[in-house]
């Protein structure tokens, strides 16, 4: 969840070495795009974070500044 407005957050990190990382990005972010999308219901969250791969292969999730860890629930699709 984002740790700004509680909607739900995307990020995507294929590889597997440890440290990689990838950014994670709230889907309320103007950047992320939406079928149903309704100007008269938008919310805008401009909340950014950072994905970071483990030495045991699992990942972690920051805020933007890399350093505190924010709760993930994680999803495959």
């Amino acid at each position: 969840m984002c740790p700004e407005c509680s909607a739900s957050v995307v990020w995507s990190l294929i590889s597997g070495k440890n440290g990689a990382s990838s950014r994670i990005i709230c889907t309320n972010n103007p950047e992320v795009s939406k079928a149903d999308w309704n100007k008269h219901k938008a919310v805008f969250c401009f909340w950014i974070g950072v994905a970071v791969r483990q030495r045991d292969g699992s990942v972690r999730l920051f805020d933007r500044d890399g350093i505190s860890h924010i709760k993930g629930v994680f999803r495959n699709t």
